[in-house]
């Protein structure tokens, strides 16, 4: 016995593919991997938040590019891990969100956002990235 075709053809209802992110050029320059050699001998191979030195570390921008920060200035660069660089890559695209809200919804309402106030990516800082944990010294 043949088993019957359907009259309307099945649709594909996958997601489509999330592209790889590719890092800016300045991050495959000879100058930024001399700055982070640099950094790595001058503070060390660990994160200046939570002081992990197993896994990847970041160079991490304080103010950052899109914001104004200076791109090769090692008072500029943070030494974090993948946790803690996730963490405050999240906040400072939040708080871009607040400093520039979306349009306003359907009905009238706006959207909600998780803080309160006008903050800007400037105005944010290390006690406001990380306010669960105090700022360790190495």
């Amino acid at each position: 016995m043949k088993c019957l075709q359907p009259r309307i053809p099945a649709r594909t209802t996958a997601i489509a593919p999330v592209s790889k992110k590719i890092a800016a050029p300045i991050y495959h320059s000879m100058r930024w991997r001399s700055l982070m050699r640099y950094l790595f001998r001058i503070r060390g191979r660990r994160c200046q938040h939570c002081g992990r030195s197993d896994g990847r570390i970041f160079g991490d921008h304080i103010i950052e590019l899109r914001d104004g920060g200076a791109a090769f200035d090692a008072n500029n660069v943070q030494l974090l891990c993948g946790s803690c660089h996730t963490k405050k890559t999240a906040m400072m695209k939040a708080a871009r969100a607040v400093a520039h809200p979306p349009s306003p919804t359907r009905g009238g309402r706006e959207n909600s956002t998780r803080f309160e106030g006008a903050v800007t990516a400037q105005g944010l800082t290390r006690k406001k990235f990380f306010p669960e944990q105090k700022k360790r010294r190495f």
